[in-house]
């Protein structure tokens, strides 16, 4: 991620400053550019994800979710589901 500045973009992480290093200067190159949506409610959704994944017991983490990713994953999975279901119930209740 980059934020625009009056010196031009610079990275918002160590992770992205790793990667920019590894662009010569005076290259060109070509990119994608995303608005984020809300870049704070990004961040408090993730730290809510580290905060979540850190209280599972270890026995759940090693049979259901190995690493991060996976269990980042299964949520996105559940919340695409529970936006796909509650307007059927809302339908069925209203109906």
């Amino acid at each position: 991620m980059l934020q625009n500045t009056s010196h031009g973009l610079i990275p918002l992480y160590d992770a992205d400053y790793e990667e920019k290093k590894r662009l010569k200067i005076g290259e060109v190159y070509e990119c994608n550019i995303k608005v984020m949506r809300n870049y704070k409610f990004h961040q408090k959704y993730f730290a809510l994800l580290d905060c979540a994944y850190s209280l599972q017991n270890e026995a759940r983490i090693k049979e259901l979710y190995p690493t991060k990713e996976n269990f980042r994953k299964r949520i996105r999975s559940c919340l695409l589901l529970i936006n796909c279901m509650v307007p059927l119930f809302l339908e069925m209740r209203d109906g």
